[in-house]
């Protein structure tokens, strides 16, 4: 099963971080598929928390997502998707610090079988993101993915 690990900082700001990952709508994972790439298909098929004014990165939800894998048009290898169970918010503590995160666990939902041509594959996604300055993010991301079906490891990746 492979497993990502990304550590490190990048540019931002946290507030900004965050409205890019909480896509609590059909309509908003659209946007942000067209631009950052994430997955070629999607639904939210379950809201069970939603932002608010007070809570704007607060969210949970059941989403579907299909990856089309570039290979597929040679029959080497079947396109991918996923039911995953997604929680976004930030954490405040008592000295001040705000932590984003973002999880993603999958899961069986009832009436939610794969596509022709498509393999359900499982993921597990942690997202932990720090504002440790002015522009500076500190982050630390850990996925786990089992791709299903057969495909060779360097493919998953």
């Amino acid at each position: 099963m492979p497993v990502i690990l990304a550590v490190g900082t990048f540019e931002g700001e946290l507030n900004d971080l965050m409205f890019g990952i909480v896509n609590p709508t059909q309509e908003i994972m659209r946007v942000k598929a067209s631009y950052v790439k994430d997955y070629s298909d999607g639904a939210v098929l379950a809201n069970i928390v939603v932002p608010t004014v007070e809570e704007p990165f607060r969210s949970v939800s059941v989403k579907w997502t299909q990856i089309n894998l570039p290979l597929n048009q040679t029959g080497l290898v079947q396109n991918r998707d996923f039911v995953c169970l997604e929680a976004t918010g930030i954490l405040h503590f008592a000295n001040g610090d705000r932590v984003g995160y973002q999880l993603l666990h999958s899961i069986d939902f009832p009436n939610t079988q794969p596509l022709p041509g498509t393999i359900r594959a499982r993921h597990k996604i942690i997202g932990f993101y720090c504002q440790i300055s002015r522009n500076v993010i500190d982050t630390y991301a850990f996925d786990t993915v089992h791709p299903g079906g057969k495909v060779f490891r360097s493919v998953a990746l």
